[in-house]
């Protein structure tokens, strides 16, 4: 379902526009238990689509010399899934393929769901740890705002305000192995939001003959990139779970710019462009990465293997911070000929 509303409220002075779409897909991929005899349909369907998104814009013109436009966006995204099934294994993996499998190839509609997982619980991995969900899904959302401002100063030159926001939140599991166990078995969360800024003085000289901007920016992002996941680097035991691990990452990023641009018209048909660009930003991460379940059994955070990392001297304290940062500042160019073949 698509809807676009656009109406000019008031004559030269206020207009609106806005769009949404709603996009719906019903699961086609079924669920099994794996826990009962028979491996009986549990109801639940995966591989939907479920997407809402929506879209509105403001222009708002008080003065004749000066512009107002605001715009905004959401996006919506649920699905369970994706659905994944195990059909083939490798020879060399002996009795345990057939049990990572459990799978019967006449059911290729059918997706193994993963019980819950007992080993790990909330509070294991220094308070901040919990369970890895039993069904894979997707659920994703961004936000973006944008306020602009235009004043024009003279028939040739106007001046822009620019003010941006935008935020994504991604929360999803993947059951990456297709069986029933605890293999391959990743979440992943990201929570980032970003605000830029941006001046411009644009304008003609010589009759038109020379087109410039000059202008500078400012941006600045923070936000946390964090997983769980599960792996099996000594293959494929006949045990549940061999190791969990726990990746998580906080940046805050910033950068500023300067930067102009010019285009010489050197005949009705030959243009030349040249810009040229200084940046600096800096970069900012701390990471804390922990192995909070090896060897088939939970790691303490008081272990010195409990740190993804080794520090000297080993930690023992259940804190694997790592913070790193970086500074740098760079010149960009750009430069090239436009030529018109003709007026069309």
């Amino acid at each position: 379902v698509t809807a676009v509303l656009n109406v000019p409220v008031i004559e030269d002075k206020l207009a609106v526009r806005g769009a949404f779409t709603i996009n719906k897909r019903d699961g086609y991929v079924k669920g099994y238990d794996v826990t009962t005899a028979g491996f009986p349909l549990t109801g639940e369907t995966y591989n939907n689509r479920d997407i809402l998104q929506g879209r509105l814009k403001i222009l708002i013109q008080p003065i004749e010399d000066m512009q107002i436009l605001l715009s905004g966006e959401v996006y919506d995204s649920d699905s369970k899934g994706p659905g994944r099934f195990l059909s083939h294994f490798s020879p060399a993996l002996g009795p345990a393929g057939p049990a990572a499998a459990s799978y019967d190839l006449a059911n290729l509609d059918r997706i193994s769901v993963t019980p819950q997982l007992d080993g790990i619980t909330p509070g294991t991995s220094n308070g901040i740890s919990r369970n890895l969900y039993d069904d894979p899904f997707v659920s994703t959302k961004t936000e973006s705002y944008q306020v602009k401002v235009k004043f024009d100063l003279n028939d040739v030159t106007n001046f822009q305000f620019l003010n941006s926001y935008r935020s994504i939140t991604s929360t999803s599991v993947f059951d990456l192995d297709g069986t029933a166990l605890f293999r391959g078995n990743n979440e992943f969360t990201i929570d980032l939001e970003q605000y830029m800024s941006e001046v411009q003085l644009s304008g003609s000289l010589f009759g038109d003959q020379l087109e410039y901007v000059v202008g500078g920016n400012y941006l600045f992002e923070q936000g946390s990139d964090n997983s769980q996941q599960t792996a099996f680097p000594g293959g494929v035991p006949v045990a549940p779970l061999q190791r969990v691990s726990n990746f998580r990452s906080n940046i805050k990023n910033s950068a500023w710019g300067l930067f102009t641009q010019g285009s010489f018209h050197i005949t009705d048909a030959l243009t030349l462009t040249a810009g040229i660009r200084h940046s600096w930003d800096v970069r900012k991460n701390i990471s804390d990465n922990q192995i909070v379940f090896d060897n088939f059994a939970p790691v303490p955070p008081t272990s010195p293997s409990f740190c993804l990392v080794q520090f000297t001297p080993p930690r023992t304290d259940g804190s694997c911070l790592l913070p790193a940062k970086d500074t740098y500042s760079a010149w960009s160019y750009t430069a090239g000929l436009d030529y018109k073949i003709n007026d069309d």
